[in-house]
C-alpha cells in the first residue's frame, strides 16, 4: 500500500540514516520478504537492503544503517526509494518477470556534515624551473560533524590546459572536528620534460614564463562532506624568465672524402648538407625553425621546424639542397631561431658559404671514323655542360691491358 509510508513523498531535512515504513498485506497471509532499492535518480536505484524475512503483515520498517549503510547517506541530496515484496521462497517469474513493487517515493537529506575548506595556501620559498616548491595549505572543518583526514592532489594549469603533479601530494595528519584546522606541506616538483608514465599518463609540469597556477583539490572527498566547491583553492605563481634561449653549438658541414676541413663549408646543390645545433633555457624551448637564405638581400626560406616540451633542444639531420641550378651562389646562410613558449626567440646564423653546382657532363661523343691506325690524329667530338669554366683536360688512351695519357690541356 501507499499509504502511509515514511519518508515521506518529497519530504525535507530527513536524518542521513533514516528509517523507512511501509504498510503491505498478502491476501493469503503468505510470510513476506521485503527489498528496500535506493539511488539518486528514479532510474538508478543502486542501492538496495537485500531480501528481509518479517513474517508479519501490515506496517512494516527498516533502519537504514542496520540493512543498507554504516556512513549515511549524502547530505542535502535528493533520493528516491522503493519497497519489493515477495511471498518468502518466490522468484520474480513467479509475478510474471517483475517483482511487486511500491510507487518510487523521494526525500531530500538535512544539510548538515562535515565541510572541509582550504581556507589559506602560503609559498614558502620561490618557485624556479626544474625545481620543487612547497606550499603551506591552512584546512578547516568549518561543518557540523568531524571530518576525515583527506589526501590533496596538487595539479598545474597553464592557459586551459590542467595536468596533475608527477610529484605533489600529501595527506592530511588526523580527523577535523566542527571548527578545527590543520596546517600541511605540500611540495611539488616542476619538471624540465613531460614525464610519461609506464601507463601512458602525461605529466606537462614544466613551469612557464608569466602568469600560471597551481591547483590544490581532495580528489577522494567523503560524501559527508556538504561543499565540495570550497576543497578546491587555485593560486596564481609567477616566474620571470631569466633570459633568452642560448645557444650551446651550432654546426654546419658538408660529408665528404675531399674535405677535411669542416669549416670550409662548401654546399653543393643536390647534395646533403648536415646541420647540427644545440639550445637551453630556463624554461621551455618549444621549438626551432631552420632557415635559409642566398644572399642578403634575399627572403628567409624555412628548411625544418622542430617542436619541443623540454628546456633543450637538439637538432641533428641534413638538409639535401634541391638540384636546382638558381640556388648557385657564394652568398648562403643558414639561420635557427629557437622559441620560448610565449613566442619569444633568439637566432643564431652561420657564416657565409658558397652552394656550387655538381653538374659537370660529357654528352653526345662521336670519332670521326670506326678505325684508325698508328699516326693518325683523332678527332673527337662532344657536348661538355657545366656551370662554370673549365681548367684541364686529360686525354687518356686506353686498352685491354694498359693506358696512357697523351695529353693534359691546362687553361684557366
Amino acid at each position: 500500500e501507499s499509504t502511509p509510508n515514511l519518508p515521506k513523498m518529497d519530504a525535507i531535512g530527513v536524518s542521513k540514516t533514516p528509517q523507512f515504513r511501509w504498510i503491505a498485506s498478502d491476501m493469503d497471509e503468505d510470510e513476506l520478504e521485503f527489498n528496500i532499492e535506493l539511488g539518486e535518480a528514479p532510474d538508478k536505484l543502486y542501492q538496495s537492503s537485500g531480501w528481509i524475512a518479517t513474517h508479519a503483515q501490515g506496517m512494516q520498517q527498516m533502519d537504514y544503517e542496520e540493512f543498507i549503510g554504516k556512513t549515511g547517506l549524502k547530505p542535502n541530496t535528493t533520493y528516491y526509494w522503493r519497497v519489493q515484496a515477495r511471498e518468502q521462497g518466490h522468484r520474480k517469474e513467479d509475478y510474471g518477470g517483475e517483482y511487486i513493487s511500491s510507487p518510487i517515493w523521494s526525500f531530500t537529506t538535512q544539510a548538515i556534515g562535515s565541510d572541509l575548506a582550504i581556507t589559506n595556501v602560503q609559498l614558502i620559498g620561490e618557485i624556479k624551473p626544474n625545481k620543487p616548491a612547497t606550499f603551506k595549505l591552512t584546512i578547516k572543518n568549518i561543518g557540523t560533524e568531524v571530518a576525515r583526514d583527506e589526501f590533496i592532489q596538487a595539479y598545474y594549469k597553464k592557459g586551459s590546459t590542467v595536468s596533475e603533479f608527477w610529484k605533489g601530494e600529501a595527506r592530511m595528519q588526523k580527523q577535523l572536528n566542527a571548527g578545527e584546522s590543520e596546517e600541511i606541506e605540500v611540495s611539488v616538483e616542476f619538471r624540465d620534460d613531460i614525464w610519461v608514465s609506464t601507463q601512458g599518463e602525461s605529466y606537462d609540469n614544466i613551469l612557464i614564463d608569466g602568469d600560471s597556477y597551481v591547483i590544490f583539490d581532495m580528489p577522494n572527498l567523503s560524501s559527508q562532506d556538504i561543499n565540495p566547491t570550497n576543497n578546491r583553492k587555485e593560486v596564481m605563481v609567477q616566474y620571470e624568465n631569466a633570459g633568452l634561449p642560448v645557444f650551446e653549438h651550432f654546426w654546419v658541414y658538408v660529408q665528404s672524402l675531399y674535405n677535411e676541413d669542416p669549416s670550409q663549408v662548401l654546399g653543393r646543390i643536390g647534395n646533403p648538407f648536415q646541420i647540427y645545433f644545440g639550445v637551453s633555457d630556463d624554461t621551455v624551448v618549444s621549438k626551432a625553425i631552420v632557415d635559409y637564405r642566398l644572399n642578403e638581400s634575399d627572403s628567409w626560406k624555412v628548411i625544418q621546424t622542430i617542436t619541443n616540451n623540454d628546456d633543450y633542444l637538439q637538432g641533428d639531420f641534413d638538409w639535401n639542397i634541391p638540384n636546382d641550378r638558381s640556388l648557385i651562389t657564394d652568398r648562403a646562410e643558414l639561420r635557427v631561431r629557437a622559441y620560448e613558449a610565449n613566442g619569444v626567440n633568439y637566432s643564431e646564423k652561420s657564416a657565409f658559404f658558397p652552394i656550387y653546382s655538381n653538374t659537370l657532363e660529357m654528352k653526345n661523343i662521336t670519332y670521326d671514323r670506326s678505325s684508325y691506325t698508328v699516326g693518325d690524329n683523332v678527332v673527337v667530338s662532344y657536348d661538355l655542360i657545366h656551370d662554370y669554366d673549365i681548367k684541364s683536360f686529360e686525354v687518356i688512351l686506353r686498352n685491354s691491358d694498359t693506358s696512357e695519357r697523351l695529353k693534359i690541356i691546362d687553361d684557366d
